[in-house]
């Protein structure tokens, strides 16, 4: 293996791994969170609060307009290039263009809330979650830039302290203050809010002084720059809008065709699914600055290369939480929200096995960024979206919630198929090595089937306690199989460099038998 791979490989085993424990730790702390306003809101408010957040985060969408890809795209092509000034020119040139318009759009939808809550959810209580939330949203959209700029030259570790740390214990910590303290919804939302300014604010001073100090060296961008910048990004607003709609038009259309307390259920069930993304995510995260860095230097196999490993992990690790979430869907809900969440088991299932297998295929997005094809994702987005409203509305009056999950797991997995097959057949890129799959398949099938009818030999309905103990045992199972199967590879060698380095654990002995077990391996 070159050093080149070998250096690519340790970056996004470390920033990666640093992301999905950040990711982990927030998705740990924000269920705390969604636990108490569940439980403390009641299904109908919970429902409102989450219809709130999605005119919040498809409000984004709109605000960021399609530049923070733009930026992750060409500060780490331009940062492999060694052009420090294009660098700063990038950020600055996006800056003055997103900040300016999300005022102005905030400004908007705050004197537009009334309209709104009334006629498109007939809910007159949804002006004033409208109202905090446009407060809230040109400092997610500086946030945004400022993500995007640290992930681009793969300084993550500000990323994981302030979104998924700070942001969700003070949200958490916050809202559980004011709830239990006998306020009501309207102080929920504007905790929500206030975490999103403060997250702005924090971010931009980490990123000004550690990262890229973009306010010290503002710079404009050649006029050929910002043309290419703007070509690029433009297409990804709309693709972006389109994909954010269809994040959100489920939790949209269960609130008008549905009630809120339908919205509220369906929302404990849609993020539980959606832990599935958070190794893909980490990785992810990482994998499009580090394909892109190859790509500016002209070094499209090592790109391959490295989306391989990605891939293999991400399978790995996502496998046996699918696995667990689906055997064991109504037990789970019931221990984390209660016994009136448990109707969103179907739910669920649907939604984690289809991020399950959207995770898979991200590279296809990954590598179509990076060739600056970035229309093809637009209309990509256009077929998938439209097609999500239109199951969305057929879906959800014959089966209600689970009918909304049916509508978004088939357009989600569908434009991320349709993605992998272009990126295969325009680009001529195939990451997939399925012998690196089987053995964490068959050990996921063999561990959850013995878990499965051990737990139902012993009771007739799975009580909640009982899942750690079989989420213990299916564990044990499964590692030892993947061994057995012959799944350790060299590159699980530099995992444990990474994690050695990290934690004060002496871990020769364990690199030494990985390392003979990899050597035996097919």
């Amino acid at each position: 293996m070159g050093d080149s791979k070998k250096d690519n490989i340790r970056k996004l085993a470390a920033g990666g791994g640093l992301l999905i424990f950040g990711s982990f730790a927030s998705k740990g702390i924000m269920y705390f969170y969604r636990l108490i306003t569940a439980n403390e809101l009641g299904a109908a408010d919970y429902g409102l609060l989450n219809l709130g957040l999605s005119v919040f985060w498809i409000s984004l969408t709109f605000t960021q307009l399609g530049l923070k890809g733009g930026i992750n795209r060409k500060v780490s092509e331009y940062f492999g290039r060694d052009e420090k000034e294009r660098m700063f020119s990038t950020v600055w040139t996006s800056l003055k263009i997103t900040l300016p318009w999300s005022i102005l759009y905030s400004t908007i939808l705050f004197f537009s809330a009334d309209f709104i809550a009334k006629t498109a959810f007939q809910e007159p209580a949804m002006k004033t979650v409208i109202q905090i939330f446009a407060i809230a949203i040109p400092f997610q959209t500086l946030y945004s830039q400022m993500e995007s700029t640290s992930q681009a030259l793969k300084e993550v570790k500000h990323i994981t302290a302030v979104d998924k740390i700070f942001r969700s214990l003070f949200t958490t910590l916050a809202t559980a203050a004011v709830l239990y303290a006998g306020f009501g919804l309207e102080s929920a939302i504007y905790i929500q809010a206030a975490a999103a300014i403060l997250s702005g604010l924090l971010m931009t001073f980490l990123v000004q002084k550690y990262v890229l100090p973009v306010f010290s060296n503002i710079k404009p961008l050649r006029n050929k720059d910002s043309t290419d910048l703007l070509k690029y990004s433009y297409p990804l607003l709309f693709s972006g809008i389109i994909g954010m709609v269809m994040t959100w038009t489920d939790t949209l259309l269960l609130g008008v065709l549905d009630n809120a307390s339908t919205v509220g259920v369906y929302n404990a069930a849609y993020p539980t699914a959606q832990l599935l993304t958070v190794i893909a995510g980490g990785f992810g995260s990482l994998l499009f600055p580090v394909v892109s860095e190859h790509y500016g230097k002209g070094e499209k196999d090592e790109a391959i290369d490295i989306s391989s490993t990605a891939i293999k992990w991400i399978f790995t690790s996502s496998f046996p939480l699918l696995l667990i979430m689906v055997i064991f869907a109504t037990p789970l809900l019931r221990l984390l929200f209660g016994e009136t969440y448990t109707s969103g088991a179907p739910a669920m299932a649907i939604l984690g096995t289809a991020y399950f297998i959207q995770s898979l295929g991200n590279h296809g997005d990954t590598f179509i960024k990076s060739e600056d094809k970035t229309k093809i994702i637009f209309y990509n987005s256009i077929v998938a979206g439209i097609l999500n409203i239109i199951l969305n509305l057929v879906l959800i009056p014959m089966y209600g919630q689970t009918g909304a999950a049916l509508a978004t797991a088939f357009s989600g997995t569908l434009i991320t198929v349709v993605a992998v097959l272009e990126a295969y057949r325009l680009f001529d890129v195939q990451p997939y090595k399925l012998r690196k799959l089987i053995p964490p398949t068959l050990a996921g099938l063999i561990s959850a089937g013995i878990t499965y009818f051990t737990v139902k030999s012993m009771f007739n309905q799975t009580p909640e306690l009982v899942l750690i103990p079989a989420a213990g045992m299916f564990g044990i199972l499964y590692v030892t199989l993947y061994v057995l199967f012959g799944g350790l590879d060299k590159n699980d060698l530099i995992i444990l460099s990474q994690a050695e380095q990290k934690i004060p654990i002496e871990m020769e002995k364990t690199k030494e038998i990985v390392k003979k077990l990899a050597d035996h391996s097919p």
